[in-house]
């Protein structure tokens, strides 16, 4: 759990350096939560330590003024290809999350 501490932290409080770079930072976090999943999917598990944290940081950044709504519409494409898991809502954990990004 102390890594994604410490993504919220520094996401949080080097958000002026970060600027722009965040969308590519959302980007892999985004690409993570999808090998994850794709792995969970192979399971009987439904929930999973990394993609519940990684929304966590990926919620905190898109509450984060800084970063929305500058970079907004980037974010959200980013965010496409795992928001498409809320088409099939009983095969993820975390469509709430998902619900609560929007």
């Amino acid at each position: 759990m102390l890594f994604f501490d410490f993504l919220n932290e520094y996401t949080f409080l080097y958000k002026t350096q970060i600027g722009g770079t965040i969308v590519r930072f959302v980007e892999k976090l985004a690409k993570r939560i999808q090998v994850e999943q794709t792995a969970l999917n192979k399971t009987d598990q439904k929930s999973n330590y990394i993609i519940n944290h990684s929304w966590n940081v990926l919620r905190s950044i898109c509450e984060t003024k800084a970063y929305i709504p500058e970079y907004l519409e980037a974010i959200e494409v980013q965010l496409l290809p795992i928001f498409e898991y809320c088409l099939e809502p009983q095969k993820i954990d975390f469509d709430d999350d998902v619900a609560l990004l929007i």
